[in-house]
């Protein structure tokens, strides 16, 4: 009886936290028209909340990533959700590079490089294919754009990150923004 009221509990909590999450997510205006003002891109990235790599509770937010990316089968859909993933990751990055956790900074662009590669992997598998209807096909492209402005987000903020970091995480960042600049090239192919 005590696990059942334990298993409760702990989805109870999932949910909260994730209505909570949503919300903050979806509150967040966002623009698909690409602005540059002084060299930078103009992209709304998710705010980064409370609950960070390192919070006893982060936990609880990938295991509702990891449901949420299970759940979703159209690969337009799971592109989107890896960006989302790959922005959060970016933000993270910049909170962290604030608390004073440089190599918790480096990890967590590291992830977002990994998940912005999943996503470009999921746009190229749209592109590939032929049968897909030309309004999926048009949303696509709309989608790339968006994809390209997310990396050229994540690359300036890397470029600003090679500032704030110790001189240690130097090489990797400059190995990380070769990853992220790889990427867009990519984006460029399709």
């Amino acid at each position: 009886m005590r696990s059942l009221k334990a298993i409760f509990l702990f989805l109870c909590i999932v949910f909260v936290f994730s209505v909570v999450q949503i919300h903050a997510e979806t509150s967040q205006p966002t623009s698909s028209a690409q602005l540059v003002q002084d060299e930078k891109v103009i992209y709304t990235l998710p705010p980064a909340g409370q609950v960070i790599p390192g919070h006893p509770l982060f936990m609880i937010k990938q295991i509702r990533d990891d449901i949420e990316d299970l759940l979703t089968r159209d690969p337009l859909e799971k592109a989107k959700l890896k960006l989302r993933y790959a922005d959060r990751y970016i933000v993270y990055s910049q909170a962290l590079a604030d608390h004073n956790m440089p190599m918790r900074a480096v990890e967590s662009i590291r992830t977002a490089i990994s998940y912005q590669e999943c996503a470009l992997a999921e746009v190229q598998i749209l592109f590939a294919q032929k049968d897909v209807a030309e309004e999926k096909q048009s949303l696509n492209k709309q989608f790339r754009f968006v994809l390209v402005q997310s990396n050229v987000k994540q690359s300036e903020i890397i470029r600003d990150l090679l500032n704030k970091l110790p001189d240690g995480e130097q090489e990797t960042l400059l190995g990380l923004l070769e990853q992220s600049l790889a990427i867009r090239k990519q984006l460029g192919l399709l």
